[in-house]
């Protein structure tokens, strides 16, 4: 998935605007050792341990962090967090 569709995706822009404000308010992002993003997984309930595990499972191999739209104003800040990623699986 490239850095521009997984930003509109964690920050719902693929939603139409009015139905935005009840779009899901939270997304883990799946980040392979290359830097790929390999998806975005929205959900609506705040993350707990056991929706990380589900997560885990659907993408052993990955690093995974959590946001929520807004967090990253840019692409850009998003493209340093998933660098942040790949350095962190390398450091592993």
């Amino acid at each position: 998935m490239d850095l521009k569709t997984a930003f509109a995706q964690i920050n719902n822009l693929d939603v139409p605007g009015q139905r935005r404000r009840s779009a899901p308010s939270w997304a883990t992002v799946a980040v392979d050792r290359a830097g790929q993003i390999l998806d975005v997984i929205r959900h609506k309930e705040e993350p707990t341990p056991e929706l990380h595990r589900r997560h885990m499972d659907l993408y052993p191999e990955s690093v995974q962090f959590t946001t929520r739209p807004g967090l990253y104003a840019t692409p850009e800040e998003l493209e340093a967090k998933v660098r942040d990623s790949v350095w962190a699986h390398e450091s592993y």
